[in-house]
């Protein structure tokens, strides 16, 4: 029905519709439904429905004509079904009289509260982009998810290619189902009544037809529309999600759905990106560096003479733009009506015409080379708009009066740009013309934008989600609609009020409190800091407190984008400022304590904020690390854990005056161990490389750790005495997680001891009445655990074998690096189609059911596994084992592929994943034999071991 770009066309076809149907006898505002005129009268409901109000959406800015036919077709649609519902004893009237108690009884109150959401968009599609962060951020804490999947991908074969539907199939604890193509609406309601859901939530029902089907005979007690479009009008919906913005306050009115306003309609965090190369995309497109790019991306069926008229003479009177045009659908008509309205005003050889990109990641990367979006009318952008402001980019829209006309308007508000707001054809021209010719304005309101990353709700799924599950409790409470706010913004009225909130929360905390409780604190302090930052953008104290909460939190990349954008702030700008009083001092230093409180205030922001970057940014000797040790070193030269981490990176690249940092740092403390022992092997390491002293003998170099004496290769080569050296304790977060799982008597095996980290850690918690298997290829290693089991009396505990692990017994080619952790073996596979390594060394070959056979099959409570690539085949030898104990089983993936081969091995005996987060000692469920994941562990852990870490689980 719809030809693009031809609005009169459509115009035409809505008014013959309206008068066919205006001519019948009977009012379809009273039409009673029967057997005679179901067909018909269902054929006009959809076409009413999902024509003709959908179509006017594009034309006009009427909503009260909008919903009024909207909720007639609505209402002719619904009796037509539930007239067919009846007939198939489908009636949801006496299916809720026969399992009422199931939802609203004894049976409700012993489970959590269950909510579906049901759709197509599952996959690579506007609502799934804009809702996967939203969704994947709701508490599994309260609510048991369920998504339905029905009209997407035919099969899951073809859905499996689809990155969005990866995204969504591996979010926490979720139930989904799939609904192969030839699914019909009344089954999916059934599932939905056989899975007892409370709350369904239809995410594109404007769209995708037969979801009206399912919510006309109704899949859940309380169902919502949300996202997908405007309300549908279906009697059978009982509200709709929106926001303070959308729909304006006298909405209600044209709505039979009670209005749920979020603070904002959607939320992200990430979306993927394919960077564009400036250089290529202005020469193709013939844009001079000097020329201000304004772009229309938009379906062709959006595009009235007038919205063209409007972007053609913002273009007029801008001498230096170029207009890029692109977009979907009848592109041919989009390029005549816009050829022939530029020739008219004499500025068509400034208009371009883009073809559309590969893929939506290309489109985000394009948007980021455009200094202004012009927006459609009266059907403005949603998506589109999203992309451009996570580009950076500002979009001019004019507000409309109905749901499609002010999309844009609601996300420009939300982040504050009310500078690209207008209200109507003449200001959208005007605004457009003013900032075209202003550069200097359009990069401050892209700054505004910047800044809106640290603040603005719509870059906060987490906040958006639990406003979501607000809105749920709020309803199955009975309050009123009108009466439902989340977190109002005026409790406090200065960042810092909202600043000593955040951190007055975090240390209410007790010791002991559970996983969900302190995650809960931490996300309502986060919100806290977020608010004080809407005050001020800038506020420091608030700025620095979310950084921290965000990585608390688990989301370490968004902490990182906060972290380099106060970096580049502080530097520029501030440099030298500090806190004021002992609560402005950031919340991780806050909470170490002292003697002296005072103490804190004197150092700048920019010092704290480099401690914090060289303490996370990775492992302390890697490059980025290393920046930041150096900062904080420059800042604070009196800081003895900076001082060690610059002393040790000058000194493993044979620099003699890594010393004087050692040396400042034993003049201020002659007893400090690590400086010492840094001193020792600079002494047997590096002096006589630089001739200044004769080499003495090779010391033997022990750390005090875990009640033991930890011998450490005495060299600068060794990662492991870099970074037991330099910070004190091992960096992976598994250490926190061993440290909280391990209990006396327990028995552990750890498969690439290397010196011991794990292992005397692992011996320290199961004491006398348990036991440690190491097992190690590197004689250099195996020698410092000897030494350490001498010194430290654990020849009862601790049982060496120097051997590597592998999944047959034998001998192998172990491969030796130049740091002994990145030692490896060779693959006997790979070994077989090639000559033999002069460079390796041959060393035994075990199995773990061989050793585990050996000490008379006791119980393993846990087995850590770093073998450099080879964890699947120690797994595949170990299968006996598994099966009989079931031990909780650390494996590295940092290598991707090989993480996930691990993983599908371990998951043929039933074992789960999940990555472990040290600062909440939280286990979150994983799936990296289907899905990467980032974290450089993964734990296994099977079902029947859950109880054993029951405190570390939040569900």
């Amino acid at each position: 029905m719809i030809h693009a770009a031809q609005p009169e066309r459509i115009n035409l076809v809505i008014q013959k519709i309206i008068d066919l149907i205006l001519s019948r006898e009977t009012n379809l505002e009273s039409l009673k439904i029967d057997d005679e005129n179901l067909l018909e009268s269902l054929t006009i409901s959809k076409s009413i429905i999902f024509r003709v109000c959908f179509c006017w959406s594009y034309l006009t800015d009427d909503r009260s004509l909008i919903r009024h036919y909207q909720q007639i077709g609505g209402r002719i649609f619904n009796d037509c079904l539930s007239l067919m519902a009846s007939q198939r004893d489908f009636l949801w009237s006496e299916y809720w009289q026969k399992n009422q108690q199931d939802y609203c009884g004894s049976g409700r109150t012993k489970r959590k509260l269950r909510v579906g959401f049901l759709g197509n968009c599952f996959q690579r599609h506007s609502v799934g982009f804009l809702s996967e962060a939203t969704l994947r951020n709701l508490s599994r804490d309260l609510l048991d998810v369920v998504y339905y999947y029905y009209q997407g991908w035919k099969n899951e074969d073809m859905a499996s290619h689809d990155n969005m539907y990866q995204k969504f199939r591996s979010h926490e604890n979720l139930h989904f189902r799939f609904f192969p193509g030839e699914t019909n609406p009344p089954q999916v309601a059934a599932q939905a009544r056989e899975d007892r859901i409370d709350i369904m939530i239809f995410m594109d029902s404007i769209t995708c037809h037969d979801a009206n089907i399912v919510a006309a005979l109704r899949a859940a007690p309380i169902q919502i529309g949300w996202l997908g479009g405007d309300a549908v009008g279906l009697p059978e919906f009982d509200y709709f999600f929106a926001d303070p913005y959308i729909l304006p306050e006298d909405a209600q009115a044209d709505y039979h759905e009670k209005i749920i306003r979020l603070p904002s309609y959607c939320a992200v965090d990430y979306l993927d990106v394919l960077p564009a190369d400036k250089i290529d995309f202005r020469a193709k497109l013939r844009i001079d560096p000097q020329d201000i790019v304004l772009l229309t991306a938009a379906s062709a069926y959006k595009r009235t003479p007038e919205c063209i008229d409007a972007h053609l003479q913002i273009l007029k009177a801008v001498p230096n733009g170029i207009l890029i045009v692109k977009g979907s659908g009848e592109i041919a008509t989009v390029i005549r009506r816009y050829q022939e309205r530029a020739k008219e005003l004499d500025v068509l050889d400034r208009v371009r015409f883009l073809a559309q990109a590969s893929s939506v990641e290309e489109h985000r990367g394009q948007l980021a080379l455009v200094d202004l979006v012009l927006d459609t009318f009266p059907y403005t952008g949603a998506t589109h708009t999203m992309e451009a402001l996570y580009m950076g980019v500002p979009v001019l829209t004019l507000v409309g009066r109905h749901y499609y006309g002010r999309m844009s308007y609601s996300l420009l508000k939300n982040v504050g740009l009310e500078d690209c707001i207008t209200w109507s054809v003449e200001e959208f021209i005007q605004r457009g013309i003013q900032l075209g010719n202003d550069p200097k304005w359009i990069n401050q309101i892209k700054r505004n934008i910047r800044d809106s990353r640290r603040w603005s709700v719509i870059w906060d799924p987490r906040e958006h989600a639990r406003s979501m599950e607000a809105a749920f409790f709020h309803i199955l409470e009975g309050k009123s609609h009108e009466t439902y706010t989340f977190h109002p913004n005026d409790l406090y009225s200065t960042p810092d009020e909202w600043n000593q909130a955040g951190i007055q929360l975090i240390r209410s905390l007790s010791a002991d409190a559970s996983v969900s409780t302190h995650q809960s604190a931490w996300e309502e302090a986060l919100s806290l800091w977020r608010r004080g930052l809407a005050r001020d953008p800038y506020h420091v104290p608030c700025w620095l407190n979310r950084i921290h909460a965000l990585l608390v939190l688990g989301d370490r990349s968004r902490a990182f984008e906060d972290a380099y954008a106060l970096l580049e702030f502080l530097c520029t700008e501030a440099q030298s400022m500090q806190p004021s009083q002992l609560t402005d001092v950031p919340i991780w230093v806050e909470s170490e304590g002292s003697a002296d409180p005072g103490a804190y205030t004197k150092y700048s922001y920019l010092y704290y904020l480099a401690k914090w970057m060289a303490a996370h940014v990775g492992v302390v000797y890697s490059p980025e690390a290393m920046r930041f040790w150096n900062l904080a070193y420059s800042i604070n030269p009196d800081d003895r854990q900076a001082a060690l981490a610059v002393a040790i990176e000058l000194l493993s690249q044979k620099k003699i005056e890594g010393l004087i940092p050692v040396n400042h740092i034993l003049g201020l403390d002659p007893t400090h161990q690590q400086a010492s022992l840094v001193k020792q092997i600079a002494m047997w390491e590096v002096v006589p490389q630089v001739k200044t002293a004769s080499s003495p003998a090779q010391p033997d170099l022990y750390f005090d750790y875990e009640n033991c004496k930890l011998f450490l290769e005495p060299s600068f080569s060794s990662i492991v005495t870099r970074v037991l050296l330099a910070q004190g304790e091992w960096f992976e977060d598994e250490i926190s997680f061993c440290k909280h799982f391990l209990r006396q008597g327990m028995n552990v095996i750890d498969v690439g001891a290397n010196v011991g980290v794990y292992t005397f850690l692992a011996a320290h918690r199961v004491g006398p009445t348990g036991s440690v298997i190491a097992i190690e290829p590197t004689a250099s290693c195996v020698r410092c655990m000897q030494k350490t089991i001498s010194a430290s009396s654990l020849e009862d505990v601790v049982f060496l074998i120097e051997a590597a692990a592998g999944d047959h017994e034998g001998t192998i080619q172990l491969r030796e690096e130049r740091a002994s952790v990145f030692n490896s073996v060779d693959d006997p596979k790979q070994m077989s189609e090639r000559e033999p390594n002069d460079d390796g060394k041959i060393v035994n070959l075990v199995t773990l059911d061989s050793v585990w056979r050996s000490k008379g099959e006791p119980q393993i409570d846990l087995i850590k596994i770093d073998a450099e690539s080879a964890e699947d085949r120690v797994i595949s030898g170990g299968k006996e084992l598994l099966s009989a104990s079931h031990p909780v089983i650390i494996f590295e993936n940092k290598r991707s592929p090989i993480g996930t081969a691990t993983a599908k091995v371990l998951e043929l005996l039933g074992y789960e994943f999940y990555t472990y987060n040290r600062f909440l000692n939280k286990l979150t469920r994983v799936k990296p034999q289907q899905y990467p994941i980032a974290a450089s562990n993964t734990i296994a852990i099977h079902p029947s071991d859950l109880g054993k870490v029951a405190d570390m689980m939040s569900v």
